[in-house]
């Protein structure tokens, strides 16, 4: 291989490698729907999440708790792991975690005084 075709060759896996994490970002952008399953009930939830310009928004539908389109505080995304809370005297906290290989978002939905998953 010549030095130019190694220079190529390595510019394309920089390339490659710098766009990985933004990817992994953006696939948490979107509606999500599941359930949150708690001791004596499940939960209906939808979640909403976006970027603009450059902070993370969302929202979030609970029918059972009467929560609808409540704004998410507190939004941290870092790789395949989100975390928020809900605005509002119910306490709730989402810790979850984007499943690649099913496109799903798993993790924990804590409401005082009780966690459940999700």
């Amino acid at each position: 291989m010549t030095a130019a075709g190694a220079l190529v060759r390595l510019i394309a896996i920089l390339i490659v490698a710098a766009a990985l994490p933004a990817r992994a970002e953006d696939a948490i952008i979107g509606r999500w729907e599941g359930g949150a399953r708690m001791p004596d009930d499940e939960l209906n939830v939808i979640v909403d999440l976006a970027q603009e310009n450059g902070a993370w928004v969302g929202s979030i539908i609970i029918p059972g708790l009467g929560v609808k389109g409540t704004p998410l505080t507190d939004i941290k995304v870092e790789s395949l792991d989100v975390k928020f809370a809900v605005k509002g005297p119910l306490g709730i906290q989402l810790n979850l975690r984007l499943l690649d290989a099913n496109n799903k978002l798993a993790g924990n939905f804590e409401s005082r005084p009780e966690i459940a998953h999700w």
